[in-house]
C-alpha cells in the first residue's frame, strides 16, 4: 500500500503541463556521455549512460583542485511533453546513487517519465566519484556494528572506542576530501549537475539523507528550484542527527506494525507465526529493554505468538 500511495504522491507532483521554458535551456560545461562503470548486482537499463563532472574540491577556493562526480541519465522524457530533468537524491549520508535511475526512475508512472529525463549521481566521496577512504580497520566495517547494541548493564565502551578509532582514522588518512564533505558540499554539487545539463530550474526525489540534501540545495537556489519530492524525511535538528533518526525509524515501525501482524496472520501457515494479528503485540523482556521515542512513546519488542 505505501509504495501505492508513494508512486501516486510523486506522480500528483511531478506531473504538470510542460514548462513554457522547455526549450530555454541554458548552456554548461559539457557532459561527455558513455557507457556506465558495473554496479555489483545491479543490471542496468541499457539506456542509461554516463558521464563525469569535475567541481571544485573546496567551493571556498572554485579555481583550486578538482574532484570527479559520476553522472548518470536515462532520456525517457517524451516530444512536446518534456518538463525537464528528475534528479534522484541517495540517502545515507554515503550511499550511492549512479544506478538509480534503473533502480529507482523507471519504477515511475508513465506520465512521469513522458516529462522527466532521469538523473542519477554518486555523491562526493562515493562510488565512482573520487572516493574517500579512512582506512579503516577491517573490525569496524562489520555492518552488525553500525547499529551496536549496549553491553551488559547499558556499557557504551565499545561502542564510544569503535567511534573514536574511526574519527581518528578520518582525521589521520582521510585527506583533504573527507574534510569537504557536507550537506552545503552536496547541495553546490547538485547545483553544478543542473548547470551542466543547462536546465535552468531542477526537479529531484530525495530519499532518507536525501531530504536534507533536497531541502539545503531549495534553501540555498531557490530560484533553480522546481518540483521537490521529500520521501522517507530524516529530522535535521543537529541536536539529534542520526540519534534522531533512529528513534523515528522506531515510531514508524510502530506505527505500522498492525499491518504487518495482518499480513503475517494471513500466512501463518507458511511462516508458522500468529493465525490472528490479535496475538501479535508487544512484549518487554529483560534482555530488550523498551526504548523512548522523540515523542514521548515507548517502543517495546513486538512478536506473533502461535
Amino acid at each position: 500500500m505505501r509504495k501505492i500511495i508513494l508512486v501516486t504522491g510523486l506522480a500528483a507532483a511531478l506531473v504538470a503541463t510542460p514548462a513554457a521554458a522547455e526549450n530555454d535551456r541554458r548552456a554548461g560545461p559539457s557532459l561527455d556521455w558513455g557507457a556506465c562503470p558495473s554496479t555489483p548486482g545491479v543490471v542496468l537499463d541499457p539506456r542509461q549512460e554516463c558521464a563525469t563532472l569535475r567541481v571544485p574540491l573546496d567551493y571556498g577556493k572554485p579555481g583550486g583542485e578538482r574532484i570527479s562526480l559520476a553522472v548518470s541519465r536515462i532520456s525517457t522524457a517524451a516530444a512536446g511533453t518534456r518538463r525537464g530533468v528528475l534528479l534522484l537524491i541517495p540517502g545515507g549520508p554515503g550511499g550511492a546513487g549512479l544506478a538509480r535511475p534503473t533502480t529507482q526512475g523507471l519504477r515511475l508512472p508513465r506520465s512521469v517519465l513522458d516529462r522527466y529525463d532521469l538523473i542519477g549521481f554518486d555523491p562526493r566521496g562515493v562510488g565512482a566519484s573520487t572516493p574517500v577512504s579512512c582506512g579503516f580497520d577491517p573490525r569496524d566495517l562489520d555492518p552488525v556494528a553500525f547499529l551496536p547494541w549496549p553491553g551488559p548493564g547499558g556499557d557504551v565502551t565499545e561502542s564510544t572506542e569503535r567511534a573514536r578509532r574511526m574519527a581518528d582514522a578520518c582525521v589521520r588518512d582521510g585527506g583533504p576530501l573527507v574534510r569537504h564533505i557536507s550537506t552545503r558540499d552536496e547541495a553546490r554539487d547538485i547545483d553544478r549537475i543542473r548547470q551542466a545539463l543547462g536546465e535552468p530550474r531542477l526537479s529531484y526525489w530525495g530519499t532518507s539523507y536525501g531530504t536534507y540534501a533536497g531541502a539545503v540545495y531549495a534553501t540555498m537556489f531557490p530560484s533553480h528550484t522546481d518540483r521537490v519530492v521529500l520521501d522517507s524525511n530524516d529530522d535535521p535538528d543537529p541536536r539529534l542527527v542520526a540519534r534522531g533518526w533512529q528513534a523515528n525509524f522506531a515510531l514508524g515501525a510502530e506505527d505500522r506494525f498492525p499491518d504487518f501482524a495482518a499480513w503475517a496472520a494471513a500466512r501463518a501457515g507458511e511462516y508458522g507465526l500468529a493465525p490472528h494479528p490479535r496475538r501479535c503485540g508487544p512484549r518487554t523482556s529483560a534482555s530488550r529493554a523498551p526504548s523512548t521515542s522523540t515523542r514521548g512513546r515507548t517502543s517495546p519488542a513486538t512478536h506473533c505468538a502461535r
